[in-house]
C-alpha cells in the first residue's frame, strides 16, 4: 500500500504557503529585496521612458525627413502649430548700465510666406508667440559685482527665472543659454573678470537645466569688434542683405555707437578686399539645406569714441582753454541752463545753445591729425579700408537712432541739411522751453528726460562729426550748401546713410546676430592682424540643432539603469550562493533503489515520526524515478551506529520528501498488517512517494531491524 505524499484534496495555495515556509527565514528576507529592487527598476524604466527628451528622441528617430529637396514645400502656417518643432536660444546682453536677457527662437525648416524653404536661412523670431514677452532687462550690471562675484547669481537669477517661465519646460534642457558681456567687464581687472565669469557660469549650471556646453564659450566678454560683427549679421538679416546670390554688392553696412565706443563693419569688394585680405574676418552662415553663405568682413571699434566718453573728452578741453575761469560758456548746452558737475568742481558751465560753434569745439576730439602708419586711415590713426559710398549702403543703431529720432524726429533715411536744421534749431531753444516740452505729449519720445535734454545738441553734433569728417559720408548738396541734390539721391535709389531701429517690429540688436552664428548655425573666422584687441573665444562652427535630441540627458539616465541592473545582478548573485533545497512537485518520486544512505527501519520510522508530529507533510522527489538523488541529498549523515534515530536522522527522513503521517500506529498497521512476506522469508515494506511505491525487501532492512530487536 501506497503513502499518499498530498492528500486528494490539497491545493495549490496551501501547497504554496507551506513552501514559502520551508525557504527559511533568511531567504524569504532575500527574495523579498529582490522583488523589491526588481519594482524599484520597473518605477526608473517608466521615469526613463516618459522623460520628453527620450520621447523626442526616439520619435525623431523614426520619423521621416521633413524635406527631400531643395524646392518649396506649400505648407499652410497654423497657429497651434507654432512651437512644434521649434527651437530655443536665450542671449543675456550684460552691459555696463544693466543686463537684458532676449529669448529667441527659430524651426529648423521656417515658414516665409507661405511655404517652407530649405534654401533660405532659419527665421529667427522671438521667443514668445504673441511677442510681448522675449525679454527682461536688470540693472546694475554684472560689472559692478567684481568686488563681490558670490552675489552675481542674485543678479542673474530673475533673468534666468524670465528666461525659464518663456521656453517651454520639456525643451529647456536643450535650449542652449549665452552670457555676454560687453564694454563695463572689460574696464575691470583680469582676475575680477575671471572671478566674476566663474561665477556666472556656475551658478547658471547648478541652479537651471539650459545648456551650457563650454563655460569659456557660453559665458564670456566679447571684444568691441565681436560685437560689430554680430551688429552686421543682425543687420543684414532683417534688412535681406543676404538674399542675393552676388552677396557682396548688396550686403549693408553696419554702424553702431554706444556710450563708450563706437564700431564700423562692412564687406570690401572687388581689389580693395584682394589689398586688405589680411584685415578681413570670415563669416560662414548655413542655410537650412546645409549649404553655405560665406563673407569677408572689416570691422573696427573705436574706443573713447562714444558720445559719453566723447563729451568727457570735450569738457576736458575746454577746461584746459580756460584754466582759470570759475564760469565757462559751452555752446553744447542749451540757452539758460548753468551747472556745475562734480568732476569739475568749482567750475560753472553755461549753456549759450549754438550747433555750428559745438561742431566746432567737438571737430578736434576726431584727433585727424594722428600719423596714420598704414593708408588709409579714418581718423585716430586708424587704418580703415577705402569706403565707397556709390556701392555701400550704411544702417546706424543705437545712439545714430537715439540722436536722429527721438528729439529731432529725423529717424530713417539721413538727410544731412534737413538734420542740420532741426539740431541748429533744438540747440537755441531755452531750457525752459525744453522742459516745457516734457509735460507734452507728442513732443519727444516717452524715454526723453532732463538729462536726455542736457546732452542732445553735443550728441546731435557729434554724430554729424563722426558721419561727415570722421566716416566720409559725403554731403549729398548744392554748391552753396543749402538744399539737397534730389536728382543725385534719385539716381542712388537709395540713401547712403539710416538710422533704424527695428524691422517689421524686430528691434535691432547684435544679439541677434549672435544667435544666428552661435545658437543656430555659423561661424567666425578672425583674420590675425584685423584687430589691435583679439577676440575672445571665438565661436566655433556648430551643426544645425536637432529638435527634440538632447543626448546627454539620455545618457545620464541609461546609466542610471545600468547602475540599478547591476545592483540587482550583484544583490541577487550573493543571494542564490546557497541555493536552497527544490521542492519537488506533487508528480516527481524517488527511487528508492538509488539511495546511498541506509534506508530506516520502522523503528527507526517511528522514531521520526514521533519527535516531530505535525510537521508539514507534502514533500516531492524528482520527476523521473531512475533519476539519482542529488549529491546535496545523497549524501545525508547516515543514522547512529546503534539503530537510535538522531535528530539528524529525522531531518535527513524528511530532507527524503517520505511522508510520515498523523500517527505512527496508523502508520504501522497499514504497513505491517497488510504486506506480505518476501520470497525470503523478511517482511516487505512498502513505501510510497506520492502515488507511486516501491516495495523494500527485508534483506536490505535487515540490519535496522537487528538494531531494532536488540534495542527491544
Amino acid at each position: 500500500m501506497s503513502l499518499p505524499l498530498y492528500s486528494q484534496s490539497s491545493n495549490e495555495p496551501r501547497s504554496l504557503r507551506r513552501w514559502w515556509r520551508k525557504l527559511g527565514r533568511q531567504h524569504r528576507r532575500s527574495t523579498c529585496l529582490l522583488y523589491l529592487l526588481i519594482l524599484l527598476f520597473i518605477i526608473l524604466l517608466f521615469a526613463f521612458i516618459l522623460d520628453p527628451s527620450v520621447v523626442h528622441w526616439f520619435r525623431d528617430l523614426f520619423s521621416t525627413l521633413p524635406y527631400q529637396s531643395d524646392h518649396p514645400i506649400p505648407v499652410p502656417i497654423q497657429k497651434e502649430d507654432w512651437y512644434a518643432n521649434r527651437n530655443f536660444a536665450v542671449m543675456i546682453d550684460a552691459g555696463s548700465s544693466g543686463s537684458r536677457v532676449q529669448v529667441y527662437s527659430w524651426k529648423d525648416i521656417g515658414p516665409s510666406d507661405g511655404v517652407i524653404s530649405a534654401s533660405t536661412l532659419p527665421i529667427v523670431e522671438k521667443g514668445d508667440q504673441t511677442g510681448d514677452r522675449w525679454q527682461h532687462k536688470e540693472e546694475p550690471g554684472i560689472s559692478s559685482y567684481g568686488d563681490n562675484p558670490e552675489d552675481v547669481g542674485s543678479h542673474l537669477k530673475p533673468l534666468l527665472d524670465f528666461a525659464a517661465s518663456v521656453v517651454p519646460s520639456e525643451k529647456i534642457a536643450y535650449t542652449p543659454v549665452y552670457l555676454k558681456a560687453t564694454a563695463g567687464m572689460r574696464l575691470l581687472s583680469e582676475s575680477k573678470q575671471m572671478a566674476v565669469l566663474d561665477e556666472a557660469c556656475s551658478y547658471i549650471k547648478g541652479s537651471y537645466e539650459f545648456k551650457i556646453d563650454q563655460c569659456n564659450s557660453h559665458v564670456q566678454i566679447i571684444s568691441g569688434e565681436t560685437e560689430g560683427i554680430y551688429g552686421w549679421i543682425a543687420i543684414n538679416y532683417l534688412m535681406g542683405g543676404f538674399e542675393s546670390e552676388s552677396a557682396a554688392s548688396n550686403t549693408f553696412g553696419f554702424l553702431d555707437m554706444g556710450g563708450a565706443s563706437t564700431q564700423i563693419a562692412f564687406e570690401p569688394r572687388g581689389e580693395v578686399a584682394k589689398e586688405h585680405a589680411n584685415d578681413l574676418s570670415n563669416i560662414k552662415l548655413r542655410k537650412l539645406d546645409g549649404s553655405i553663405l560665406e563673407y569677408n568682413v572689416y570691422v573696427t571699434t573705436f574706443l573713447g569714441y562714444g558720445t559719453n566718453e566723447a563729451r568727457n573728452r570735450y569738457l576736458d578741453a575746454l577746461i584746459e582753454e580756460h584754466p582759470n575761469e570759475h564760469a565757462i560758456e559751452e555752446p553744447c548746452l542749451p540757452i539758460g541752463f548753468r551747472k556745475e558737475y562734480s568732476q569739475y568742481p568749482n567750475v560753472v558751465f553755461e549753456g549759450t545753445g549754438s550747433f555750428s560753434n559745438c561742431l566746432f569745439k567737438s571737430l578736434p576730439l576726431l584727433n585727424k591729425t594722428v600719423e596714420c602708419k598704414v593708408e588709409p586711415c579714418l581718423f585716430n590713426g586708424v587704418h580703415t579700408p577705402t569706403l565707397d559710398y556709390s556701392v555701400h549702403q550704411f544702417v546706424g543703431v543705437s545712439e545714430y537712432w537715439y540722436s536722429s529720432h527721438d528729439i529731432l524726429g529725423l529717424g530713417g533715411q539721413y538727410d544731412y541739411v534737413e538734420f542740420e536744421r532741426r539740431a541748429s534749431k533744438f540747440c537755441a531753444t531755452t531750457w525752459d522751453e525744453m522742459v516745457e516740452g516734457l509735460e507734452q505729449t507728442n513732443v519727444y519720445a516717452p524715454s526723453v528726460d532732463e538729462e536726455r535734454l542736457e546732452k542732445q545738441c553735443f550728441k546731435s553734433a557729434w554724430l554729424v562729426n563722426i558721419l561727415h569728417e570722421g566716416l566720409g559720408l559725403p554731403r549729398i548738396t548744392d554748391p552753396d550748401g543749402s538744399k539737397v541734390n534730389i536728382e543725385i539721391v534719385e539716381e542712388k535709389k537709395r540713401a547712403n546713410f539710416q538710422s533704424i531701429d527695428t524691422v517689421n517690429n524686430f528691434p535691432i540688436s547684435w544679439t541677434l546676430g549672435a544667435v544666428l552664428l552661435e545658437g543656430v548655425s555659423g561661424s567666425i573666422h578672425r583674420a590675425p592682424e584685423s584687430i589691435a584687441t583679439p577676440i575672445n573665444n571665438p565661436p566655433k562652427e556648430h551643426p544645425p540643432p536637432t529638435n527634440g535630441t538632447h543626448l546627454p540627458t539620455i545618457l545620464k539616465r541609461a546609466l542610471l539603469l545600468l547602475s540599478v541592473l547591476g545592483v540587482v545582478f550583484v544583490v541577487y548573485q550573493k543571494v542564490i550562493k546557497k541555493k536552497p533545497l527544490k521542492i519537488p512537485s506533487r508528480h516527481e518520486i524517488i527511487n528508492l533503489d538509488s539511495f546511498r544512505p541506509r534506508i530506516f527501519s520502522m523503528t527507526q520510522y517511528r522514531r521520526v515520526d514521533d519527535m516531530e508530529e505535525g510537521r508539514d507533510e507534502t514533500m516531492g522527489s524528482m520527476s523521473n524515478p531512475e533519476t539519482p538523488l542529488p549529491s546535496n541529498l545523497a549524501m545525508q549523515k547516515p543514522m547512529a551506529a546503534d539503530g537510535m534515530t538522531s535528530r539528524n536522522s529525522a531531518v535527513n527522513l524528511v530532507a527524503l520528501g517520505i511522508e510520515r503521517p498523523s500517527s505512527s500506529l496508523k502508520r504501522r498497521k497499514e504497513i505491517g498488517d497488510t504486506e506480505g512476506m518476501d520470497n525470503k522469508g523478511g517482511p516487505e515494506v512498502s513505501v510510497a512517494i506520492g502515488y507511486h511505491s516501491r516495495n523494500v525487501s527485508s534483506t536490505s532492512l535487515a540490519p535496522s531491524r537487528r538494531n531494532s530487536d536488540t534495542e527491544n
